[in-house]
C-alpha cells in the first residue's frame, strides 16, 4: 500500500499499531489515518480508531481491514464499529472463475472529489475473493465503485470523513497486480483525490524534482520521459559519511544504477526514466561486508553477518511459489556459495561495476533465510536433480491428460508439452530435450518445457538432460508411444 501511495507522489508516515494502543494521542498530529489491510485487530486499537473518528479524524479503510479479531478468527463487527453502522455486514463471495466478477467501476459522477479524472474507470484486481456488505443507503454511505457484474455490490464508498475501499490497492509485496497501466494510474488519482477530501496537501504538478532527492528509498514518477542526470542528497541520513561509497539500486526493476562516492553531499549520476511509469529507487550504504540491497516479492526482515564463518544471513518473509529475487552488496568478495533453507535457487547474476550479486529463487513457505558463505571456493561436482515431470503414464490427446493407462505406459495423440524439475544449489545453466538421441530444443529459464508437435508415429524415446552453473549434469529417459499428424 505504501508503494502506490509514494507512485501517487504523496508523502506518508507509518505508524505501528502497538505505538497508537501506547499513546493515542499520536493521531491527533493527522487529518486522516489509512487502515490498509490490518487483518488482526484488538478492541482496544478499535475503540482509539473509533474515537479518533467521532472526533473529526479521517478513516480510510482498504482490503480485509477489520474482519478478524486479534487471534485470527473472522469477525466482521470490528469492521462495522469502525464504519459506524448499525446493522451487522455480511460477504459477497466472488466467483473468481467469472472475469466480470473480478474487475469493478468507479461511477460515473460524485460530488465528493473523490472520482475527479477518473469517472468510469475500470479497475481489475486479482486477488477479489470476499466484499463485505451492508445497506448503503440506510447507513447514509455513498456508493462510488461497483462491481462490474452486481452494480449492488459496493467496491468503494464514503460518508462523512469514512472512505473504504474493499479491494487491494493494487500492489502485493513490491509486485504490480492491477492489469493495465491505466488501472494504476487510476487508482494512483484517487489516492491523490483523496488526500484532497481529507484537506491533505499535496503537490500534483511535479512529482520529484531532478535536482533535490533524499532518503534511503524515493519513489520517482514523471509525466514526461526523462533521460540525465539526478541527484539524490543524502544530508537527510543519520549515518551519512562524505567518504563512503553508496550503491542506487532500481528496486522496480531490480537492476543496479550506479556506486559512486558523493560528491558535495550528493549522488549524481545518470538515469533513463519512462513516461508515466513508477520506480523506486533505493539507496544503500557500501559496508565493510556484504549486505542486503534490495528484494523483490519479498520483505526484508534482517540480515545477520558472521564475522568469524565469513557468512552472510538474510531473513525474508516471502510468497510460496513466487519467483523471489535478493540483491546483495558483496563488499569485493566472489569466492561463494549460496543455499535457501526452504526452495529453490533458479539463477544468480554478478554486476562488477556495483560489486552487487542478484539471487533469484523460489521459496516453498512464507519465511526463508537465504545464506552466502564466502571464502575459497570449492568445486562442486554434484550433479543436478532431475526428473520428468509430465507426460506420465497416462492417455494424453491434444496436450490434455486423460486418464491413466490401463498397462502403465505413456500414449500420446496429438502434441505433448514435455515439463522438467531441474534443481541445483549453484542453479540451472539449461535443459536440453531430446527425441531418440536428437537434439530438439533447449530451454535456459524457468519452467523448464518443450512442446514436442512435429510429426511422429510408434514407440520414441524422450530424454533430457539438465547442467548446472558448474558443468554438471543429470539425465532421464522416457518410453512413449505416440500418433500426431505434426502442426
Amino acid at each position: 500500500a505504501g508503494f502506490m501511495f509514494g507512485c501517487a507522489g504523496l508523502e506518508f508516515d507509518v505508524v505501528q499499531a502497538d505505538e497508537i494502543i501506547i499513546n493515542p494521542e499520536l493521531l491527533n498530529d493527522y487529518k486522516a489515518v489509512g487502515l490498509v489491510n490490518i487483518f488482526r485487530m484488538n478492541e482496544t486499537f478499535v475503540d482509539i480508531l473509533v474515537d479518533y473518528r467521532n472526533n473529526g479524524g479521517g478513516l480510510f479503510i482498504a482490503g480485509r481491514t477489520g474482519v478478524f479479531d486479534e487471534h485470527g478468527a473472522q469477525d466482521l463487527t470490528k469492521l462495522q464499529r469502525l464504519l459506524g453502522i448499525s446493522i451487522p455486514i455480511s460477504e459477497y463471495k466472488v466467483n473468481i472463475t467469472k472475469p466480470q466478477d473480478t474487475t469493478w467501476n468507479f461511477v460515473s459522477s460524485d460530488a465528493s472529489g473523490l472520482i475527479n479524472r477518473i469517472e468510469s474507470e475500470t479497475v481489475d484486481n486479482y486477488s477479489f475473493y470476499h466484499i463485505p456488505t451492508f445497506d448503503y443507503d440506510i447507513e447514509g454511505y455513498a456508493p462510488i465503485g461497483h462491481l462490474s457484474s452486481n452494480p449492488e455490490i459496493a467496491t468503494v464508498g464514503y460518508k462523512d470523513n469514512v472512505v473504504f475501499w474493499f479491494s487491494r490497492l493494487g500492489w502485493d509485496v513490491g509486485i504490480k497486480a492491477l492489469r493495465t497501466e491505466e488501472q494504476f494510474n487510476a487508482v494512483c488519482q484517487f489516492l491523490r483525490n483523496l488526500y484532497d477530501f481529507y484537506g491533505v496537501n499535496h503537490d500534483e504538478t511535479e512529482q520529484f524534482e531532478i535536482n533535490n532527492i533524499g532518503g534511503w528509498r524515493k519513489f520517482l514518477r514523471t509525466e514526461k520521459s526523462y533521460h540525465g542526470p539526478i541527484s539524490f542528497d543524502l544530508t537527510c541520513l543519520e549515518d551519512y559519511n562524505p567518504s563512503n561509497e553508496y550503491i542506487i539500486y532500481d528496486w522496480s526493476n531490480m537492476t543496479p544504477i550506479a556506486k559512486l562516492k558523493p560528491v558535495d553531499d550528493k549522488l549524481t549520476t545518470e538515469i533513463n526514466l519512462k513516461e508515466m511509469i513508477p520506480y523506486l529507487v533505493g539507496i544503500t550504504k557500501c559496508t565493510q561486508h556484504p549486505s542486503f540491497v534490495a528484494a523483490e516479492w519479498a520483505v526484508f526482515e534482517e540480515e545477520k553477518w558472521n564475522e568469524i564463518n565469513d557468512l552472510l544471513t538474510i531473513n525474508l518473509e516471502t510468497k510460496i511459489k513466487s519467483t523471489t529475487k535478493v540483491a546483495i552488496y558483496l563488499s569485493n568478495r566472489y569466492n561463494y556459495t549460496i543455499s535457501l533453507d526452504n526452495g529453490t535457487i533458479l539463477n544468480f547474476v554478478e554486476d562488477n561495476s556495483t560489486d552487487t550479486l542478484l539471487i533469484e529463487f523460489q521459496p516453498n513457505n512464507t519465511q526463508a533465510a537465504l545464506e552466502i558463505l564466502f571464502g575459497e571456493e570449492i568445486e562442486d561436482d554434484t550433479p543436478p536433480n532431475l526428473k520428468i515431470e509430465r507426460p506420465l503414464k497416462y492417455l494424453y490427446i491434444f496436450d490434455k491428460e486423460i486418464m491413466p493407462t490401463v498397462f502403465g505406459n505413456t500414449v500420446v495423440i496429438g502434441g505433448i508439452t514435455v515439463e522438467v524439475d531441474a534443481y541445483n544449489e549453484d542453479g540451472i545453466d539449461q535443459v536440453e530435450f531430446y527425441i531418440d538421441d536428437v537434439l530438439k530444443s533447449t530451454d535456459a529459464e524457468y519452467p523448464y518445457e518443450w512442446l514436442w508437435g512435429e510429426k511422429a508415429f510408434g514407440n520414441h524415446e524422450i530424454k533430457a538432460i539438465a547442467y548446472d552453473n558448474e558443468g554438471n549434469n543429470a539425465k532421464d529417459k522416457m518410453e512413449v508411444k505416440i500418433f500426431n499428424l505434426g502442426r
